[in-house]
């Protein structure tokens, strides 16, 4: 069964969500106490067994250290160039999974970083089942899929590649039919 990950930015959304979310994100600014506290006070409006997740561009490991610490999410989605042994680094010095965001579909990269991290998210152009099914090949990691542009076609892509999750924002998520898009998230 794929799961869902909604990315919120505000505990209004995330209500909203709960009913059929697996999973909660929100970005977070890693320079700003005030984004990782509303982020904190998101995470705390949820049920207890929705897994949180706080998506960061961290630049230094204290940065992903504060946002665990304060906001205290299930999982760091971490954003940037970083290389696979800094997230094997600072994987090892949190007490949370840790989660490597990619942009396109990059076969090396995807290899080089699942030895590093605990799942990999990737976000492509567009559903792509082709694609999908390559990236999800790659690793014995979770993947998880995000697109830019959202259609009918990710019910195709759900149904051919089974990924372990997708990723949508609330506001795309608002925009699918979203009945037709659970039921081809559920086995």
């Amino acid at each position: 069964m794929t799961k869902l990950k909604v990315t919120v930015s505000s505990k209004e959304e995330a209500r909203h969500a709960v009913p059929f979310a697996s999973a909660i994100g929100v970005s977070v600014d890693v320079n700003s106490r005030e984004s990782i506290l509303a982020a904190r006070e998101i995470f705390a409006s949820l049920p207890i067994f929705l897994y949180t997740v706080a998506e960061i561009e961290p630049r230094f490991a204290a940065q992903a250290m504060r946002v665990y610490e304060l906001a205290a999410p299930h999982a760091l989605e971490i954003r940037g160039s970083e290389k696979p042994e800094y997230l094997k680094k600072l994987r090892s010095k949190l007490g949370c999974h840790v989660i490597k965001s990619l942009e396109g579909g990059d076969a090396e990269k995807v290899a080089k970083y699942a030895e590093a991290c605990d799942a990999i998210a990737i976000k492509l152009a567009k559903p792509e089942v082709e694609l999908g099914l390559r990236l999800k090949g790659l690793t014995p990691k979770p993947v998880i899929f995000s697109f830019y542009e959202v259609n009918e076609s990710v019910e195709d892509f759900l149904a051919e590649v089974k990924p372990f999750a997708i990723s949508l924002s609330f506001k795309q998520l608002a925009g699918q039919r979203i009945n037709s898009l659970l039921a081809k998230l559920s086995p």
